[in-house]
């Protein structure tokens, strides 16, 4: 797909996405950052970003400059990431244990005079 660029100059969809990512990768990659606070979590997110780029480069209507909708496109999908890790940390919430199971000396020494009262009057 040939993409008419302002100076009327026709350039590939692929070339267009790979000077993109040249262009504004690194500061995509640090916004993205910003958000999730994790830098594996984060290349994902500027993979999807540069994939939903590409699948909608056709529909790109220059309203805005190609900066500032990837930088849109990025605040979209660290925000999708943080609402699925919520749902995810609810879901698969780990069991918690009562408190009680501690071994503090206090539960020690409760244990210990109860047990010395049941033998006093179990004689």
């Amino acid at each position: 797909m040939l993409i008419q660029e302002s100076n009327d100059l026709e350039i590939t969809s692929d070339d267009l996405l790979h000077q993109l990512m040249v262009k504004y990768g690194s500061e995509l990659k640090r916004i993205a950052y910003l958000y999730v606070n994790d830098r594996v979590e984060c290349e994902d997110i500027i993979q999807e970003v540069f994939i939903t780029c590409y699948q909608n480069l056709a529909n790109f209507r220059h309203e805005a400059s190609y900066k500032t909708w990837l930088i849109r496109i990025t605040i979209n999908k660290c925000k999708d990431h943080r609402k699925r890790w919520s749902i995810k940390n609810l879901i698969y919430k780990p069991e918690i244990y009562s408190l009680n199971t501690s071994h503090s000396s206090e539960n020690e020494y409760i244990s210990a005079t109860t047990f010395q009262r049941n033998n006093k009057t179990n004689r």
